[in-house]
């Protein structure tokens, strides 16, 4: 009697919000577009929220419209299928719970009988990363910050007309620098948090489908890998997609064994959350949703078993993907989401020049400060895993063998080239079957006593040696990964005591967003930054700040279209620096 009370009060709850929620949305349709503006010019730094436009305004309120009566039809149709067929309603809610029991269950079983260990990864893995915390802010981390993570929730989730907004990691990073502040460490907080969660997430894959020495193999170079350290240590979207892609290939392989909804919701969140951060996490979530359905039929022989499930999984994705860009999608438009300006389709003949230092291009850049030994013994492991008889293995196997091959048969399509950040996510699922491979090797070694003689040996050799290679090479200072502009502090400081009113600075990438993001710290106003313009009253300053790397002052002012005001002036050498130089002209007054 107190059950079936207490049901009926929860049900009325949710429909009083279900109601409410569809009521909010269709008085937000019914506001004029006078009063939104009006708001948002309040909040605008300029006064001024120029990108909210009229049709902008009328996509939102169509959007609203249809949201609510979307909410208020699925509410509709659950309520109905509930009073229908409660026993079935039941039955899914009860294997759904049991699912997720049984999911925290293992979960909690594996870190408590490894705890230890764990927390050494970790730890190992955070050692590692915490220098490069603090380095300069590189153009991309300041332009992603500057805007978007430091504007309103509901720009960072709606502005997509540049696609350097990770959308899921800069409403991290929003999130972190209120409590933080905006120093470089808070900003990488986030993929800070990610790049550590990838080592013990690892281990327990790798623990699950080879054993304890697997594991540890997974962990160590996961914990030491250059390529993962640096994006741990960068204010952007790539780390949270490794975690992402480890998250899906650990649901895979335990739907790999039996159904289980809660680990199906789990896949779809995880893929929903990588696409959000970045689109391009398609590449991950196609294949390893085959590799998964593939992997069904051969352990079932049942056709309709893995075609549904492939069915269910890709319609909760495209709901999920659907609910977190529609922001987007209102806002933004779906253009900028299927088309990049920065990635654009080649040519035939194009193509298929780029593609063949493709993979060459790609293994350097996976396996930087990594000697060609240790690239051997990474080979060596993988190759065990698809030669290795583990049941476990097979299902890796399956898993990763989609990945290596649809991933270039869908660049083909496009024609595009993915760049090595793009799939980054492929560095730490090649790093669990190595540990997997390795750990299948080792475990046919008879004796204890050299079996860990060899872990030890290989620990070394895989962990320890790439690791003395990058600190000695100092190849994370030195990459040109997210535009590095190390003076622009130095810069800024100097702009900021020695320039007044009248006088302008002109920056492109990769100096321009680092001196706004420095400039800020240091009170530098954006005043300088504005476009600049030649009085009729008095001479007018221009600086132009460039890199090492980068156009010459000339060529800075063409790119912006300025190129006139340089005519009949010549440049002068101001400042020196290490990776960029300063240079000054003073432009008469027009006649």
């Amino acid at each position: 009697m107190i059950t079936k009370r207490r049901k009926g009060v929860a049900g009325r709850v949710v429909s009083g919000l279900v109601c409410l929620v569809v009521m909010g949305l269709l008085l937000l349709s019914l506001i004029s577009f006078e009063t939104v503006r009006s708001f948002l010019d309040a909040q605008a730094g300029d006064g001024a929220a120029e990108p909210y436009t009229l049709a902008v305004h009328r996509r939102i309120q169509f959007g609203c419209i249809v949201l609510g009566g979307m909410i208020a039809c699925v509410a509709l149709g659950l309520r109905y299928t509930a009073m229908r067929n409660t026993a079935i309603s039941q039955h899914c809610w009860r294997r759904f719970r049991r699912g997720v029991f049984l999911l925290i269950g293992r979960l909690f079983v594996s870190v408590r009988r490894e705890w230890s260990l764990l927390l050494l990864l970790v730890c190992v893995a955070a050692v590692v990363r915490y220098p490069y915390l603090t380095q300069p802010l590189r153009y991309d981390e300041a332009y992603s910050y500057l805007a978007f993570s430091s504007r309103p929730l509901y720009v960072t989730v709606s502005d997509y007309n540049d696609p350097n907004n990770h959308v899921f990691h800069n409403v991290l990073v929003s999130m972190t620098s209120v409590f933080a502040g905006n120093r470089e460490w808070a900003l990488r907080i986030p993929a800070f948090i990610a790049g550590l969660l990838i080592v013990p997430v690892s281990f327990l894959i790798a623990s699950r489908c080879g054993g304890r020495i697997s594991g540890i193999l997974a962990g160590v170079i996961a914990a030491t890998s250059s390529v993962l350290i640096e994006y741990s240590a960068l204010a952007r979207g790539y780390s949270l997609v490794c975690l992402m892609a480890l998250l899906c290939l650990a649901f895979v392989v335990s739907l790999s064994r039996r159904r289980n909804p809660a680990a199906e919701m789990g896949l779809i969140i995880a893929a929903v959350l990588g696409m959000w951060t970045v689109p391009t996490f398609l590449y991950a979530v196609v294949p390893l949703t085959a590799g998964l359905c593939i992997t069904r039929y051969m352990l079932t022989r049942q056709v309709n078993d893995a075609f549904w499930q492939f069915c269910r999984l890709w319609f909760g994705i495209a709901v999920g993907c659907l609910i977190v860009y529609l922001p987007v999608l209102l806002v933004s438009g779906p253009q900028p989401l299927v088309a990049n300006r920065y990635v654009v389709a080649l040519g035939t003949q194009e193509f298929l020049a780029a593609i063949i230092h493709w993979p060459d291009d790609t293994a350097r850049f996976f396996l930087r400060d990594v000697p060609i030994v240790v690239g051997i013994v990474w080979l060596l492991g993988i190759g065990r895993v698809f030669t290795g008889k583990s049941y476990e293995g097979i299902r890796l196997v399956w898993s990763v063998v989609p990945a290596l091959m649809l991933i270039p048969l869908m660049a083909t399509i496009q024609r595009v080239i993915p760049p090595g950040r793009g799939i980054l996510f492929l560095v730490p699922i090649a790093i669990v079957g190595v540990g997997i491979g390795w750990g299948q090797i080792l475990q046919s070694v008879s004796k204890e006593q050299l079996r860990r003689l060899w872990t030890a040996g290989l620990i070394a050799i895989v962990g320890v040696w790439p690791l003395v290679v990058m600190v000695n090479s100092d190849s994370i200072l030195h990459s040109d990964a997210a535009g590095p502009f190390d003076s622009a502090n130095t810069v800024a400081e100097y702009l900021a005591s020695t320039t007044g009113t009248g006088d302008y600075v002109v920056a492109i990438a990769p100096c321009s967003s680092p001196l706004i993001y420095y400039g800020d710290r240091v009170g530098l106003s954006r005043d300088r930054f504005l476009i600049p313009e030649r009085s009729k009253e008095h001479s007018v300053r221009l600086i132009v700040v460039v890199s090492n790397t980068g156009p010459t002052p000339t060529e800075t002012l063409e790119s912006l279209g300025l190129l006139q005001l340089s005519s009949g002036n010549t440049w002068n050498l101001l400042q020196e620096y290490p990776d960029g130089s300063m240079y000054e002209m003073i432009l008469d007054p027009l006649e």
